[in-house]
């Protein structure tokens, strides 16, 4: 029959491997505290926690964490779409950026420019 400190237990060990044992079992303790036991919020607020720039106090800033989460004064972050800007394919190292042909099809190559152009096109 369990009793209530073997469930007490299950749940520090449960805490301590939800967060990879970066945890000694007094700091698993608070952490179950404050979150209820409820490894869903504990394991929510770690991966926040982990997804962060190194922090001073781990288990202080999981702890926050999760009683913001409690209060619903936590907003999740937004995950990032990255946008089309950035979506051609980039100019080889062996191609060179002609200005001739730039000049030209902006209409502002002399006639001898494109003359020119069209002998390196071989359309003469």
């Amino acid at each position: 029959k369990k009793t209530p400190l073997d469930d007490l237990q299950e749940r520090i060990t449960n805490t301590i491997v939800t967060l990879e044992n970066k945890v000694t079992p007094s700091e698993a303790l608070s952490i179950c505290s404050s979150g209820d036991g409820n490894m869903e919020l504990i394991s929510k607020a770690y991966n926040y926690v982990k997804s962060r720039k190194k922090t001073e106090n781990f288990v202080g800033y999981i702890i926050d964490t999760i009683e913001r989460m409690k209060k619903g004064r936590f907003n999740e972050p937004k995950s990032t779409v990255k946008t089309g800007f950035n979506n051609f394919e980039p100019r080889h190292k062996s191609e060179r950026y002609s200005y001739l042909e730039e000049q030209c099809l902006l209409g502002q190559a002399t006639e001898e420019e494109r003359t020119e152009f069209n002998k390196m096109r071989g359309e003469v």
